[in-house]
């Protein structure tokens, strides 16, 4: 994690803990794996990655067009930080649900707060509603939306570490609760 920004950190933890629980003999296809940053968690599982650009060990498939898996192969999608890339998100979506078993699940991540990154494919920011919108529209259940990351902190990133924990314990004394609409980005997870 040493190099990584808060965002990344939270990401991490947050599929850390979404997975947590989940059976480590389940079939896991992890949608923009890039370098597969989040190996220590995703590897655990049977364990596939889908890049649009070239890198070891992973498939290099055009996320914007059907998935080269059949119907029903996997149990777990993750989805770090991919949305946002896609033109048209349902159609991903969509194929998410095809690849996906029955009762499987989709593990993302998205940021809310967030300069442009990836341009010039970086199209979407979700709120909370949005991304509720999106997967129940694509027929997935049981969706859960939870804030990821601290509102302030990407624009006080150039501040001393200390500095940064006292701006956000000043902010948490008057905003007792980081709610829906202050965040960084949302986790999402939601069943076929």
């Amino acid at each position: 994690m040493k190099g990584w920004t808060n965002w990344r950190k939270e990401n991490y933890k947050f599929f850390a803990r979404e997975l947590a629980g989940e059976d480590k003999k389940k079939k896991l296809l992890d949608l923009g794996a890039g370098p597969c940053q989040f190996a220590k968690v995703f590897k655990q599982f049977s364990y596939t990655g889908v890049d649009s650009d070239p890198y070891p060990d992973v498939v290099v498939a055009d996320l914007t067009k059907e998935l080269p898996f059949g119907a029903g192969t996997f149990d777990i999608v993750t989805a770090s930080n991919v949305l946002e890339h896609m033109p048209n998100p349902e159609n991903l979506l969509k194929e998410i649900q095809k690849v996906l078993s029955p009762r499987g699940i989709v593990v993302g991540t998205v940021p809310f707060i967030a300069l442009p990154h990836q341009e010039p494919r970086d199209y979407f920011r979700y709120t909370h509603h949005g991304l509720r919108h999106l997967l129940s529209a694509a027929g997935f259940s049981n969706i859960e939306v939870t804030p990821i990351g601290f509102p302030l902190m990407p624009k006080f990133s150039f501040l001393p570490k200390i500095l940064r924990r006292r701006v956000q314990n000043l902010y948490m004394r008057f905003s007792p609760s980081i709610t829906l609409s202050h965040c960084e980005g949302y986790g999402f997870k939601a069943t076929k």
